[in-house]
C-alpha cells in the first residue's frame, strides 16, 4: 500500500489561507481581551441591527408542530 502524498491543490490552499486568517484574528482577539480585560468588554452593548422584510421570514427550524409540513412544501411546487 502506498501513501498518498498532500499535492498542494487549490482546495487545501485555500482552507489553509483561512485557517491562517482565522489564527490571525484570533490572536488579535486574544490581545485585546488581555489589555481591556474581560470584565470590560462583557459591558460592551451591541444592538442588534432592524431586519430586512427578506431576513424578517427567514425562521430557521420549525418546532414541532409548528410551521408547514412537507405534504404542504410538496403542495407548492404541484
Amino acid at each position: 500500500m502506498r501513501t498518498i502524498k498532500y499535492d498542494g491543490s487549490i482546495a487545501g490552499q485555500r482552507v489553509n489561507k483561512v485557517v491562517k486568517s482565522i489564527t490571525y484574528v484570533e490572536g488579535w482577539v486574544t490581545a485585546l481581551v488581555d489589555v481591556w480585560g474581560k470584565e470590560e468588554l462583557d459591558k460592551i452593548v451591541i444592538k442588534a441591527e432592524e431586519k430586512t422584510e427578506d431576513e424578517k421570514l427567514l425562521e430557521g427550524p420549525q418546532m414541532e408542530g409548528k410551521g408547514l409540513s412537507q405534504s404542504e412544501v410538496d403542495a407548492l411546487f404541484d
